[in-house]
């Protein structure tokens, strides 16, 4: 009973001391530390900043910020690159690097009577920002990044190192501000890490409506190649979209997911890979245009990307019929892969493809490919593998050889059979009717045309690019589309 007791009595004073070694090395290192705190880990427009802190930060980087605007990548790449840095000298200093978002509001219904209304005028004063009249007038959360030592752990940094912090809004002693509470209970911490901790070998980038489906399916059968499910990998558009750094919490995730799915692969398959450990691939045809996730991507040293590309024609075809087509049974028109999903019949929709072209205006540059594949072609040489859609209808044996062989890794299985998923053939709408707007089309594309001509002369491919759908349309056989159960079934 007595050691018992000493046992209990020993577990906050080993708290204690812990927290006192924390205290104690960051103390020691208090100068590299917080020279290397306080930078953004998520990415936010130029409009969601004073006027004076972007153009302040752009033109440090000899950035002219008078031709910057929110849409442009200089904002994203700078904000990208001082997170890297700050990664980078964090890790230097040998230490972790935080997120530590503080919960305005819940501090604020925190705080004794007397210091509310000290609390917001400080942070109207420190943060330049309007007077706050009211609760609801203050911005949900704070957020910082830290770089502490490398022995503290969340809770010591929150409890010990994080109050220094917030002086600014909540004075000398900010602890007397929270009454009987702790910074434990409005702020979470997350460590950051470096985007190459996830395991990620290779990604399917794009481009949407190509046959990405067709590659992912098809490459997934491969022995030596898993995919964490058989859907696309929202990791980088969803899941840590805004971030400039993940957290250890989404590299974890990712990664025990990736070995469920590699032990899942085993099961089914009942064949181990030929190779140990297996690549590890992601796919998602949006990510492409997406200079951030580009940021991101180029981050991971050892991933290489796969691009499909397709006829521009077809494919904006192909989006015009998904999203914005009149049919008139749109759920028949769902089940055949005809219409989106979740198209509900209350959206604007066009009887003609002529609207393609009438109504540039809604949809023309959500779509272009050209200046997203000449960057991924400068960005990615060496680790980028471009292809096209009429490879895969074609001669796909070869093609999927080639492919899994810029892996790194040995040809298929002879007794593989791939398959073409998502396809529909026939007429999809009216356009291979009308000769003189698939002209219209073509010319309005023609950069798009060019790009493509010159990457494939790139990558050694003699593919021809100037013929659409419609030139063999009574070749397009329907293939294999996906049920609500997501088999493959005949469309």
């Amino acid at each position: 009973m007595y050691g018992a007791f000493l046992a209990l009595c020993a577990v906050p004073a080993l708290r204690v001391a812990a927290d006192e070694t924390c205290s104690v090395e960051y103390e020691q290192g208090k100068r590299g530390f917080k020279a290397i705190s306080l930078n953004p880990l998520l990415y936010t427009p130029i409009s969601h900043r004073p006027d004076w802190h972007w153009k302040q930060l752009l033109r440090s980087r000899g950035i002219d910020a008078d031709k910057v605007s929110q849409y442009e990548e200089a904002w994203v790449g700078l904000l990208f690159a001082e997170a890297e840095e700050a990664i980078t000298g964090c890790s230097i200093q040998g230490g972790r690097y935080w997120d530590l978002v503080l919960d305005l509001r819940k501090l604020y219904d925190l705080a004794r009577g007397s210091a509310k209304s000290s609390l917001v005028q400080r942070l109207a004063s420190a943060f330049r920002i309007s007077a706050i009249y009211a609760r609801e007038s203050l911005p949900e959360n704070l957020r910082l990044s830290v770089c502490t030592p490398a022995v503290c752990d969340a809770d010591q940094v929150i409890r010990t190192i994080y109050p220094e912090f917030t002086r600014v809004f909540m004075g000398a002693r900010p602890e007397r501000m929270l009454g009987n509470a702790t910074f434990r209970d409005v702020v979470d911490g997350d460590e950051v890490l470096r985007w190459d901790a996830f395991d990620i070998d290779f990604a399917i980038v794009g481009v949407d409506r190509c046959g990405t489906t067709s590659l992912r399916k098809n490459l997934e059968m491969h022995p030596d190649i898993v995919f964490k499910s058989d859907r696309e990998d929202l990791l980088l558009s969803h899941t840590a979209a805004r971030r400039l750094l993940p957290t250890r919490a989404q590299v974890d995730q990712h990664n025990a997911e990736w070995h469920a799915a590699k032990a899942a692969k085993w099961k089914r398959t009942g064949h181990e890979p030929r190779r140990a450990p297996p690549l590890v691939g992601m796919a998602n045809p949006l990510l492409f245009p997406s200079a951030l996730a580009r940021d991101k991507m180029a981050a991971m040293p050892r991933l290489k990307l796969i691009v499909v590309l397709c006829d521009p024609v077809g494919r904006f075809e192909k989006l015009f019929m998904l999203r914005h087509y009149c049919h008139d049974d749109l759920r028949a028109a769902q089940k055949r892969f005809m219409a989106h999903a979740d198209r509900d019949g209350t959206e604007v929709c066009y009887r003609s493809t002529s609207a393609i072209v009438t109504e540039r205006k809604g949809y023309w540059q959500m779509i272009s490919m050209a200046p997203h594949l000449a960057t991924l072609a400068q960005r990615f040489s060496g680790r980028i593998f471009f292809l096209h859609q009429d490879e895969l209808r074609d001669m796909p044996r070869s093609t999927f050889d080639s492919l899994v062989g810029f892996l790194g890794l040995p040809p298929f299985p002879e007794d593989a059979n791939f398959r073409r998923y998502n396809s529909v053939g026939g007429h999809r709408t009216d356009l291979c009717s009308n000769a003189s707007l698939v002209s219209a089309l073509k010319e309005l594309l023609e950069h798009e045309y060019v790009m493509q001509e010159q990457l494939l002369r790139i990558w050694g491919k003699s593919v021809h690019v100037r013929t659409t759908r419609c030139d063999w349309i009574d070749k397009v056989n329907t293939t294999y589309c996906p049920n609500e159960n997501g088999q493959p079934v005949a469309c």
